[in-house]
């Protein structure tokens, strides 16, 4: 596979990271990495279906550990210093997202400044403003707040994921959170993000599969769809025969009733009884206000209550 579908000479079975990527040893340019993967993954990708698909699969997550490895500054000092490493480390990534945009050319100083304006005005990210303001797409924001926050990013819209890891993830915890288990590698859980402060939600993975976890920053909407789909789908009651009928009937019966209190004038007053109560007291004790003074208010306030206690106990 290594030789065949990617040309990788190398004699070193499995190869290290960099000629699996397809790199420079030593390469610390994260764009340059991050392309190469994609392109890699393109050509793996053209034996996803057919005899060779799940050595496909097995190589494409192999790809997709060497790309995080190689693009998380950490990983990728310990893998280096491994390799002998003698040059000199590029520093840790300091600049806020908005400035890697704009020094790579994909953003202009004033495109920067009116996402901060709307960032400061709405009270929200400087991610979110930028894409609301369709000056980047989720991918590009994403991936550049993965590297202000020294953080791998991976694309998932090609990522193929495995059922038993799903399973380790409470879906309570993955729809709650918007996170999603990636990959194992070397003992250690790959968890989805969306943002780099999901610190918490990680210890409780953690504590809950009793294995290492490390985040990986992934675009949101790509991300929640995939959450929806692996945990809000499988988590739907399974039924087959009468008792999916009998189910499904019980379902239908429920909605009904719903639907009908929904319309119906006891409903009503029920779902507005807390207003409903406070404004009939200040209507009833106005009037008895206006008509006997002080003693006359409170009569008509309470009078204006027992009427509509009344009411909620008899109206249909």
């Amino acid at each position: 596979m290594y030789r065949e579908w990617l040309n990788i000479q190398t004699p070193d079975r499995p190869p290290d990271h960099y000629a699996l990527v397809g790199v420079t040893r030593f390469e610390d340019d994260r764009n340059v990495i991050q392309t190469n993967y994609r392109q890699r993954s393109t050509l793996v990708r053209r034996y996803a279906t057919g005899k060779y698909s799940k050595e496909s699969q097995d190589l494409l997550d192999e790809l997709a550990r060497s790309m995080l490895t190689l693009t998380d500054p950490a990983r990728k000092s310990e893998y280096d210093r491994k390799l002998g490493r003698k040059t000199k480390k590029p520093p840790l990534e300091k600049r806020p997202m908005g400035q890697i945009l704009l020094d790579e050319g994909i953003i202009t100083a004033e495109q920067l400044e009116n996402a901060q304006g709307l960032a400061d005005e709405l009270g929200i990210d400087m991610r979110q403003a930028l894409v609301q303001k369709q000056i980047v797409s989720w991918e590009e924001a994403t991936r550049a707040l993965a590297q202000q926050h020294n953080l791998p990013y991976l694309d998932l819209t090609d990522q193929k994921l495995s059922p038993e890891l799903i399973e380790k993830v409470p879906a309570d915890i993955a729809t709650r959170d918007l996170l999603l288990p990636l990959l194992v590698d070397e003992e250690c859980l790959l968890v989805a993000v969306t943002h780099a402060l999901n610190l918490e939600s990680l210890e409780v993975i953690r504590f809950r599969t009793g294995m290492p976890v490390r985040a990986v920053l992934c675009s949101p909407p790509v991300l929640r769809t995939l959450v929806q789909k692996h945990y809000l789908t499988a988590t739907l009651p399974k039924a087959s025969g009468s008792s999916a009928k009998s189910r499904a009937d019980s379902e239908a019966e429920s909605e009904t009733e719903t639907a009908d209190d929904g319309v119906s004038f006891a409903g009503w007053l029920w779902r507005n009884a807390k207003w409903l109560g406070l404004i009939m007291a200040l209507i009833g004790g106005a009037a008895g206000y206006f008509l006997f003074n002080l003693q006359g208010a409170v009569i008509g306030g309470v009078s204006a209550v027992v009427i509509l206690v009344v009411l909620l106990f008899t109206a249909k």
